[in-house]
């Protein structure tokens, strides 16, 4: 995810309209040049938007990794369709040979190379899981 840099952004209090650093903008840093109101606001906007794109991309890959090691293969309308690890499971498990348990264990096994050391609530949404806070001083990387 790359935003162009700078950036051209507007002012909520004077209206102006001018170009900051996406680093000072995703810092929270960044005040207008014309009045010195905090565009604090723009920022978390963004961050929220990188947070969601980067957990979306991280379903899909995990879902393909789930793919990969079941040997399976998704529709795309299938995939789409996935919400919660227990979609993910049914799915799954209806498209292999394994049993619901093997299938499970498998789900569970990639969960863990991503830190969990239990299996979440088959009602957990998929995307949750890769939407993690960020640090301010992650922010300044923007690729």
């Amino acid at each position: 995810m790359r935003y162009q840099d700078p950036l051209k952004i507007n002012c909520e209090k004077c209206g102006s309209t001018d170009s900051y650093p996406v680093k000072a903008l995703l810092s929270l840093t960044a005040k207008c040049f014309n009045c010195g109101n905090s565009l604090e606001k723009h920022g978390l906007e963004m961050r929220e938007f990188i947070l969601e794109n980067n957990a979306y991309i991280s379903t899909v890959e995990f879902i393909l990794e789930i793919e990969s090691k079941l040997n399976i293969e998704f529709s795309d309308e299938e995939a789409d369709s996935i919400e919660t690890i227990k979609d993910l499971l049914s799915l799954a498990t209806s498209k292999n040979n394994e049993s619901k348990d093997i299938t499970q264990l498998i789900i569970f096994n990639a969960l863990q190379a991503l830190g969990y050391d239990t299996l979440p609530d088959s009602g957990t949404k998929l995307k949750s899981l890769f939407l993690h806070d960020r640090k301010p001083g992650n922010w300044v990387r923007v690729d």
